[in-house]
């Protein structure tokens, strides 16, 4: 059993669920891993401590990598307990505008809640000044453009959601600014054309700077599917804390003004990725046969075409160096029959010497001529 006297039993849990037996109100608590098991899956017990010989059970807890939340429901239901799906961060994250600049602040998501509910109005607008971020994720057109989809109004992994008829993207449209990890200290490495809310989705095509030697980077990468992610920063003006403890979602954001779109390399949500024709494009591509023939080799590979090419170029460099090796071991073996002539050669001049073993042996140079350059006469 592990003491755990700096233990905040009332905080989120990120890794797992919790049902609570007892209200969280002991001085001390202790826990032990693997105490029961359910459909042979470990529990996790939570022991609350009020004296040297009182101990109690105070609540189970259900690791996410083993117990989806419903199981672990169900469970803590016939426990007669209190449930807790887990968080999706331990911590979150806001930026609060101190002396004309945001500044972050982590909280725990009990915290984030609560500053909300203190700093906003009975009809849930917020009275102080933050800005928030936001993943989204790339969508592909049936015109093969793409298209990423900056937010939606599903649940994400922060138990939060957006009303996304609140969109606010009037100020945006006069500077629809694309970056780069949300840095604005560096120029915008594009534009987002056209956007829009459409079916309950944020959604906009960027234009990269093409006179940009890093947005054409980024561009390729996301042309080749390397990024396919992004971030959007918000204000909220208008949001609604659920106080309901049956509903997962604990906030929705009702009105919100975009104050910019980034394209980033990990997003907080792991299931942003590429939906092409309605199928993960990580799942649905898997490399097919590698087909060599007289000519050329190339590779058959179910990626874009600026990735087939990059491996067509990729094996033609293979067979130039294959083809430097084998001249350089043919020099090598000419270098090692001239050192053994040599050997037997007392005086003699290096660059005649290297003329008559040419006429005696015929010998293939390649690269010895220029080491051993031959004067006309």
């Amino acid at each position: 059993m592990r003491n755990m006297e700096d233990y905040d039993i009332t905080k989120p849990f990120p890794n797992e669920h919790a049902c609570r037996l007892k209200p969280p109100n002991y001085p001390r608590y202790a826990r032990q891993n693997c105490k029961a098991r359910h459909e042979d899956k470990c529990i996790d017990f939570i022991y609350g401590i009020r004296g040297p010989q009182e101990s109690e059970l105070q609540s189970m807890r259900y690791p996410k990598k083993i117990w989806d939340a419903g199981a672990a429901k169900s469970h803590c239901k016939s426990k007669k307990g209190t449930f807790e799906a887990a968080s999706g961060r331990s911590t979150m994250e806001i930026y609060l505008k101190s002396e004309g600049q945001y500044v972050k602040k982590e909280m725990s998501q009990g915290d984030f809640l609560n500053w909300f509910k203190s700093n906003t109005d009975d009809e849930g607008n917020v009275q102080e000044d933050c800005m928030l971020y936001k993943n989204g994720d790339i969508d592909i057109n049936t015109d093969k453009s793409i298209t990423f989809r900056m937010s939606d109004d599903t649940l994400d992994r922060d138990f939060e959601r957006f009303d996304t008829s609140g969109w606010d993207l009037k100020n945006y449209k006069k500077n629809p600014v694309v970056l780069w990890g949300h840095n604005r200290n560096i120029p915008a490495i594009g534009i987002m054309d056209r956007p829009r809310v459409k079916d309950n989705d944020l959604i906009g095509s960027p234009v990269f700077d093409e006179d940009d030697d890093f947005a054409m980077k980024i561009s390729k990468k996301v042309d080749k599917r390397i990024i396919r992610t992004g971030s959007v920063s918000f204000f909220p003006t208008k949001i609604e804390v659920i106080d309901d403890e049956k509903d997962p979602c604990k906030l929705i954001y009702k009105k919100q003004e975009l104050r910019e779109f980034s394209i980033c390399n990990v997003p907080a949500n792991p299931n942003s990725v590429i939906i092409e024709d309605g199928k993960s494009h990580l799942q649905e591509t898997q490399p097919d046969k590698y087909i060599p023939s007289d000519s050329t080799r190339t590779l058959q590979w179910d990626r874009p075409a600026s990735m087939i090419e990059n491996a067509v170029i990729t094996v033609e460099m293979w067979e130039q160096k294959c083809d430097e090796i084998k001249d350089m071991k043919i020099d090598i073996e000419n270098l090692k029959e001239m050192q053994m002539k040599m050997a037997d050669t007392v005086i003699k001049d290096d660059r005649n010497y290297y003329e008559d073993l040419m006429k005696v042996k015929k010998l293939q140079p390649k690269g010895l001529e220029k080491l051993y350059p031959i004067k006309s006469s």
